[in-house]
């Protein structure tokens, strides 16, 4: 993976229609903190997604390493309307509540919802306001 170095979280929580890969289940051509064994023939959904801990790395201000996916449990992905989603290792279900990611969450739900993907429930932040949860 370019960029990525050692983290393949998002080939474990982020789902992938093309190779019928579900969400919280690692890709089958996924080497577990190395690499794509089909990189240079992933599918367009793979070679589109960008997480924005990644995306930071370019910037002014990147986000820490503590922020890295495969260290807090949690994929960080813009949606279609550009709002956050958080894919949140099932196993580490609080993750995005914690340290960290759970400060830089609320400070992102303030100024926009932000949908958080834990296993089958979706739940939803705002400024101010508990999480709620939704079924899929």
């Amino acid at each position: 993976m370019l960029g990525c170095g050692d983290c393949t979280m998002c080939c474990k929580l982020v789902g992938v229609q093309e190779l019928d890969k579900p969400r919280d289940t690692w890709c089958e051509h996924c080497e577990i903190g190395k690499c794509c064994t089909i990189h240079e023939d992933r599918p367009e959904s793979c070679d589109d997604f960008e997480c924005l801990w990644l995306q930071s790395q370019d910037k002014s201000d990147p986000m820490g390493e503590n922020l890295r996916p495969d260290r807090c449990k949690v994929v960080l992905g813009a949606t279609t309307d550009g709002n956050v989603q958080a894919f949140v290792d099932p196993g580490r279900a609080d993750a995005y509540k914690t340290g960290s990611m759970g400060r830089l969450l609320g400070a992102m739900a303030a100024a926009a919802p932000v949908f958080v993907v834990i296993g089958d429930q979706r739940r939803y932040l705002t400024g101010g306001m508990p999480p709620q949860k939704e079924g899929l």
